[in-house]
């Protein structure tokens, strides 16, 4: 194999490991925790309540950020697509596309 393929495959293995993992703490651990603690006579609403739901909405999230993040490629094509956004003000456009009112002189309010 090249160089750049083993750089590619080790990218990928990384991504893979992370990608599998991600369902392991955002899913399957806070699911866990939940099902065993009544078991257990543990009370555990406020965890359930303020913890585990949250992190099972947030994998479909995680997911794909994580790997944006963790391949190059994918990491410079959302640097280079931020850096293009960033160059659109929205407060400056908003104050240059804003309809500019005359300012009223004396002349215009003297009696005739």
């Amino acid at each position: 194999m090249s160089i750049y393929t083993r750089k590619i495959h080790a990218q990928l293995l990384r991504a893979l490991v992370l990608q599998a993992s991600i369902p392991i703490l955002l899913s399957f651990l806070p699911c866990i925790i939940v099902w065993y603690t009544p078991l257990l006579e543990i009370q555990a609403q406020i965890y359930t309540n303020s913890f585990a739901y949250p992190m099972l909405s947030a994998f479909p999230c995680c997911d794909p950020v994580a790997i944006i993040l963790f391949i190059p490629d994918y990491r410079q094509a959302v640097l280079e697509w931020r850096q293009k956004l960033g160059t659109f003000s929205f407060k400056k456009n908003l104050i240059n596309s804003a309809v500019a009112l005359p300012v009223p002189t004396t002349t215009q309010f003297s009696s005739t």
